[in-house]
């Protein structure tokens, strides 16, 4: 048996429009390790990409699904390099949160844990007349830049109110990115232990180059039920446990509503490769679906619950 439950938490956005009311929820169906959630059905500045961006109104439209710049690449580079990044002025979830945290609402947690998004796929899907940030050095550079800034922004005001803060950089796009793109990211992991902070990296996307289980983050994020393992991922994964590091899975999907057999049947696929057993418990964090404010599957209660039960049984 696990001599302790698999902490479970939530990957980022949920489906409310109430910030108050998803506050709540997390703090019912997330206690160990409550985050920030982002709620774009409350606003579209709560969508990933326009969060980081809060406070950049003059070089970005943030009211659509991806923000539009405004000006030319020099006004950009200046914006996102040299404008303070205070998602708590911008943000009532944000703001709210904190106050929960501050107030003693999570007193059990574990860690806190704040998501943002990740360099890689910030500047991928930011265009300029048609070029998308990451084949432009300079814009690509200021993106890692302001990104590393909200993280030292978020990290202060987490670290204030809990000792261990979980910063996780959402990357879909990670494994489609040019080759050397992802140095971006060790830039950003790097700035998150400069906080010291835990780093995560959540990736959606099938695991076809490898550089979500090579980016060096503490813990990795990835989808366990829709993909298989295979010898060279569960060799990378080894590797990654070896140095003491973690693995969130992600075991409910998005688009799909799984019984609690299925999910447990798709995880067990890697537990038994990566050898089961309790010191893997240890080293393990369940998440619920990924993408749940914009996900077809299983509703954020369900998603949960099905979360806890394989918490309660992996490693048994």
């Amino acid at each position: 048996m696990v001599k302790q439950p698999i902490c479970i938490t939530g990957i980022g956005s949920l489906p409310f429009r109430d910030p108050a009311a998803a506050i709540d929820f997390v703090a019912r169906h997330s206690p160990q390790i409550p985050f920030v959630p982002q709620l774009p059905n409350y606003s579209k500045r709560e969508l990933m990409l326009n969060q980081i961006l809060y406070g950049l109104d003059d070089a970005f439209a943030l009211d659509g699904d991806v923000p539009s710049p405004r000006g030319d690449a020099k006004h950009l580079v200046v914006s996102l390099t040299e404008r303070p990044a205070k998602l708590v002025m911008h943000s009532q979830t944000w703001k709210l949160f904190l106050d929960a945290a501050r107030a003693g609402r999570f007193a059990n947690a574990a860690a806190l844990k704040m998501q943002l998004c990740g360099p890689v796929t910030l500047a991928s899907l930011l265009k300029l007349n048609g070029i998308p940030f990451i084949e432009n050095a300079a814009l690509f550079e200021a993106i890692v830049v302001r990104v590393r800034k909200v993280i030292t922004h978020v990290a202060t005001l987490l670290r204030e109110i809990h000792p261990k803060v979980i910063i996780q950089l959402d990357e879909p796009l990670l494994e489609q990115s040019p080759n050397g793109a992802h140095d971006a990211l060790w830039q950003c992991i790097v700035a998150v232990h400069e906080m010291v902070c835990e780093s995560m990296v959540h990736c959606c996307a099938r695991l076809e180059n490898g550089r979500l289980l090579d980016c060096g983050a503490d813990i990795l994020s990835f989808d366990v039920y829709t993909f298989p393992p295979t010898d060279q991922k569960i060799d990378a994964l080894r590797r990654h446990l070896d140095k003491g590091r973690q693995i969130a899975w992600g075991v409910v999907p998005t688009v799909r509503k799984p019984s609690l057999y299925e999910v447990r049947t798709r995880a067990n696929r890697w537990w038994q490769e990566l050898g089961g057993g309790n010191r893997l418990a240890l080293q393990s964090i369940i998440t619920a679906t990924c993408g749940l404010a914009m996900g077809e599957g299983h509703s954020p209660e369900k998603s949960f619950l099905l979360c806890r039960d394989v918490a309660e049984t992996m490693g048994e």
